[in-house]
């Protein structure tokens, strides 16, 4: 090792930042004052207790990828509630139907929805893709979707995961990618695809409603975009968190001023 005393190394290296890996995402704390991620997400950590196991990316063909004309935050209303399955999903909703769906409510904290009859695709065969381990019964036929940061999606069922990332470019252009884990590192490649079309569709089928949210009440084909006071609750507690973020920062800068 060469040295030289005008050379101080422990003054040289990079910075180290903290980070945090869960599901397939990575999570950067860069000011490094924020609680440790098992606390600050404890409660979801609880609930999904159960999937806390290794995950495995599906490929290059396990990520989905949109270019959307639409604010972020509509994207992400629009993921919390079920209420658009009719309208936006038929197929989805011909045997996951609207009455089919919960809420998922804790302020502060996440939101979404989920469903009580989640149903597996199979290949030719009748293959299936492998459940992740010693998963209680509820997961035999549920699946759930919740939003737990401003810009992270996530869901859960009983033989894959996935998670959307959302980064907003502009006020009305938003890039959506999302990614496909499995329980196993190896699942049959014609499957794998076969899921992966299938959210695909799914997701495509959104952009209308998103976009067309994004145009706004007097844009052709908008017929008024009323809320729902029995599905939207999910939705408001992300608006609240929201505006909770905004109040925050604005008070900050204030008190900087």
């Amino acid at each position: 090792h060469n040295t030289h005393e005008a050379i101080k190394r422990d003054e040289l290296g990079l910075n180290e930042v903290r980070s945090h890996i869960w599901n397939g995402i990575v999570f950067i704390n860069i000011s490094g004052d924020a609680d440790p991620f098992e606390v600050v997400f404890a409660d979801l950590l609880k609930r999904w207790a159960e999937f806390d196991v290794p995950v495995y990316h599906g490929g290059k063909d396990s990520i989905i990828r949109f270019d959307l004309k639409t604010n972020w935050k509509l994207i992400i209303e629009n993921y919390c509630e079920s209420y658009h399955l009719p309208w936006v999903h038929p197929g989805l909703n011909s045997y996951s139907r609207l009455e089919d769906h919960y809420h998922i409510e804790e302020p502060g904290k996440f939101s979404g929805q989920g469903t009580y009859v989640y149903r597996q695709i199979k290949d030719e065969d009748g293959t299936v893709f492998p459940d992740f381990p010693n998963l209680s019964e509820k997961w035999d036929t549920a699946g759930e979707y919740i939003t737990f940061l401003p810009n992270v999606m996530v869901g859960v069922q009983r033989d894959h995961m996935f998670a959307i990332i959302l980064d907003p470019v502009d006020v009305d252009r938003t890039i959506e990618i999302a990614h496909l884990f499995y329980a196993a590192p190896e699942v049959s490649p014609t499957l794998r695809a076969k899921n992966a079309e299938q959210w695909r569709v799914v997701f495509e089928e959104d952009i209308m409603a998103v976009e067309g949210m994004q145009r706004g009440r007097r844009a052709p084909a908008f017929d008024g975009g009323r809320f729902s006071p029995a599905m939207d609750g999910p939705t408001h507690i992300f608006h609240d968190w929201v505006a909770g973020q905004v109040e925050t920062y604005r008070a900050m800068k204030e008190a900087a001023e």
